[in-house]
């Protein structure tokens, strides 16, 4: 019985293999945050986090980019949707799919989230922020004691 040993690759396929690698890990510094390591591939849609890869589709991470760039403030939810529909939204249909789209999208995104201890928050008739989780505790406790 004659075993077959597998082909070794070719230079040639070794080295478009490591382009490819190369691309693939290239990642790009933050945006910043202190306390966090940022890095992301736009290429890949994806998000480096202290260390933790959150794979993102193409409307995720456009979302999430602008999230971090405006780390613990509101994002309008104008500005969030501009983000991936550029049509109009004067119409009241097309503004209501898009706000639809956006809420399935950013709950897609914050389960992505969770392992990074970092949370999409909706603000009421404003828009959406990005907070570390431990902030949205203490933010929850305060409002307890005010209350």
């Amino acid at each position: 019985m004659e075993s077959k040993q597998p082909s070794r690759p070719s230079q040639r396929q070794r080295s478009s293999w490591q382009a490819t690698q190369h691309q693939r890990l290239h990642l790009l510094p933050g945006p910043p945050i202190a306390g966090h390591q940022i890095q992301h591939n736009e290429q890949n849609h994806t998000v480096v986090i202290n260390g933790l890869m959150v794979r993102c589709t193409p409307d995720e991470y456009a979302l999430l980019l602008t999230l971090l760039e405006h780390y613990g403030q509101p994002v309008l939810f104008d500005e969030l949707i501009a983000r991936f529909q550029d049509a109009s939204l004067t119409d009241s249909a097309l503004l209501k799919a898009a706000r639809r789209k956006l809420t399935c999208t950013l709950s897609d995104l914050r389960h992505k989230l969770w392992p990074t201890d970092f949370t999409i928050v909706r603000v009421v008739d404003v828009g959406y922020l990005l907070l570390h989780q431990d902030n949205l505790w203490s933010l929850a406790h305060t409002n307890d004691e005010r209350q």
